[in-house]
């Protein structure tokens, strides 16, 4: 029971542009600590500087010729381009002291747990956390964050949607 999928990694984008490769590229979450945003920020425009893999990767610019939306997760644009790039000062925006953040739709491929439909919906997920040590709740409690795009040219009334989340240590 449930070793089947409705779910793939990444944004939704035109069906031709699903392949292995970008399934590769997008099964990843990216992890990043507010510490090492607020360095980027005192120190990106520093000679030799050089952002750490998850603040130069980060998926602010959707690739369009794949059919992918123009902007993906959220990002401080600092001179107003539109565009993410980290060696222009952009950084992302996180929420807590430490997040993850990842994507994920239904468009992919067949819908092989529940047997249902293609909606064309895109999940931005960031889990985070906050470093509060004299705070025992705040401490152990991880938070989770989605946004849902509705990528489709349908709009979907009396829509119901459910989450289940189950998480153990070890499985």
């Amino acid at each position: 029971a449930w070793s089947k999928t409705d779910f793939y990694p990444g944004p939704v984008m035109d069906s031709t542009a699903y392949s292995i490769y970008t399934d590769s590229a997008w099964n990843y979450m990216w992890n990043l600590k507010k510490t090492e945003i607020e360095y980027h920020k005192a120190h990106w425009n520093q000679a030799g500087y050089q952002p750490i893999h998850d603040i130069l990767t980060w998926p602010g610019n959707g690739n369009i010729v794949l059919g992918q939306a123009a902007h993906l997760a959220p990002f401080y644009d600092a001179n107003g381009d539109g565009a993410y790039n980290p060696l222009d000062g952009d950084y992302p925006l996180i929420l807590g002291d430490q997040s993850l953040f990842f994507i994920f739709n239904d468009d992919r491929n067949i819908h092989s747990e529940t047997q249902g439909n293609k909606m064309k919906i895109e999940v931005h997920g960031m889990a985070y956390v906050f470093d509060m040590p004299g705070d025992s709740a705040f401490n152990n409690t991880v938070f989770l964050k989605y946004k849902l795009f509705n990528r489709s040219q349908w709009a979907f009334y009396q829509t119901y949607i459910g989450n289940f989340t189950d998480f153990d240590i070890g499985w």
